[in-house]
């Protein structure tokens, strides 16, 4: 199966989302783009590992056709919800 890669990452301190431009496995730190309080611009932001959660994009989209990452919370067509984790080369929800 062919997919887009690509990643986000729950800030923890601010409890909020972004969308992973840059992800450097080195450094272990990610790089966002971040509109600016003061101007009318924007900038990256850089961020370690140990401040955010990463997601992997799955390749999948949900029935609203929007996509679905790694540590997403689902619900199916019975109502089920469970989480979204990678084991043994596939996706699954438990």
């Amino acid at each position: 199966m062919n997919r887009e890669i690509k990643f986000r990452a729950w800030i923890k301190e601010e409890k909020r989302m972004v969308e992973v431009e840059i992800l450097d496995t080195r450094a272990k730190t990610i790089s966002y783009i971040e509109k600016s309080k003061i101007t009318n611009g924007y900038y990256l932001r850089s961020m370690n590992y140990d401040e955010i959660e990463l997601m992997q994009y799955t390749g999948m989209k949900d029935g609203n056709d929007k996509e679905i990452y790694e540590g997403d919370i689902v619900v199916n067509s019975d109502g089920d919800c469970g989480y979204v984790f990678f084991k043994n080369g596939a996706y699954n929800v438990q």
